[in-house]
């Protein structure tokens, strides 16, 4: 499989695992670490394989305009990840307040059916449904195995020729 391939499939397996995931009834604690079992495998692919396409991105870039800059796509990434992060934390935490979720350091309450909907909404169907949008956005990624190899075969040739302009 190409990257974008393997991450499509791996993310769609993290979505059915969130959308089983949010439609279990209570009652079921086997099941549920069944299931956060195989969302660990489509997690692995949600975080591993991006940072492995990345690299491939700054190659494309390189080629085009001769510059390497794996600072700048790194710190967009990073930047982008904690902003994901500080917006998901807040919302969260809004929702659940608006929905009457109440708090305990010992878990004896209970709570009512629209905290329960919401954090089943926020845990699963909400992850889900952005999920599917980024195995959309991945079908337009365009570099595959075979086009990578030969933009790696372009940036030796245009390095080589860089080289010989300067009189090296």
């Amino acid at each position: 499989w190409n990257k974008n391939r393997a991450y499509q499939v791996g993310i769609a397996f993290l979505a059915v695992v969130l959308v089983v995931l949010s439609f279990t009834p209570p009652g079921y604690p086997a099941l549920i670490v069944i299931l956060a079992i195989l969302a660990g495998i489509g997690l692995s692919a949600a975080h591993a394989i991006p940072l492995a396409i990345l690299p491939d991105t700054i190659e494309w870039d390189e080629l085009r305009s001769s510059n390497r800059q794996e600072a700048a796509y790194y710190s967009v990434v990073t930047l982008i990840q904690k902003l994901i992060g500080a917006v998901t934390i807040a919302l969260t935490g809004s929702i659940l307040a608006a929905t009457g979720y109440v708090q305990t350091t010992d878990g004896s309450a209970t709570q009512p059916q629209a905290a329960i909907d919401a954090i089943r909404v926020l845990s699963g169907l909400l992850p889900a449904a952005i999920l599917i949008a980024g195995i959309v956005l991945c079908s337009f990624y365009p570099l595959t195995r075979e086009r990578h190899a030969r933009l790696l075969k372009a940036i030796e040739k245009k390095r080589a020729l860089r080289k010989r302009l300067a009189g090296e």
